[in-house]
């Protein structure tokens, strides 16, 4: 059985190329595994993103953020699509808390410092 890690990459790889119905099966492979696996929240969060299901990637990156809320990335995810979403006020929290993990990320201190 391929551990968490190796499914995980493989995931990326296919995200990168664009099969994103293999990337999709393996990240969700990647969760039964590890439950609790942030980055791949994080990954299938920017999955269901691109293919529209806006509600569903703010889940999923709520969930990486609780169980990762020392990495910048997921906040910064979910930022943007709070943003997109019109729910500001939501986005500003998450850039906030991304710039306080990574203060040079300008993309977050634009929208954060208002």
């Amino acid at each position: 059985m391929r551990n968490a890690m190796e499914l995980l990459k493989q995931a990326i790889e296919f995200h990168r190329t664009g099969d994103l119905a293999k990337a999709e099966s393996i990240y969700r492979s990647v969760l039964a595994l590890d439950p609790e696996h942030a980055n791949a929240l994080c990954l299938l969060g920017l999955l269901a993103s691109q293919v529209g299901q806006v509600d569903t990637a703010i889940e999923y990156l709520r969930r990486a953020v609780s169980l990762a809320p020392h990495v910048t990335a997921p906040h910064r995810h979910l930022g943007r699509l709070l943003t997109q979403s019109g729910r500001i006020e939501e986005a500003k929290v998450c850039y906030e808390q991304a710039l306080q993990r990574h203060p040079r990320r300008h993309e977050c201190d634009q929208i954060a410092r208002g």
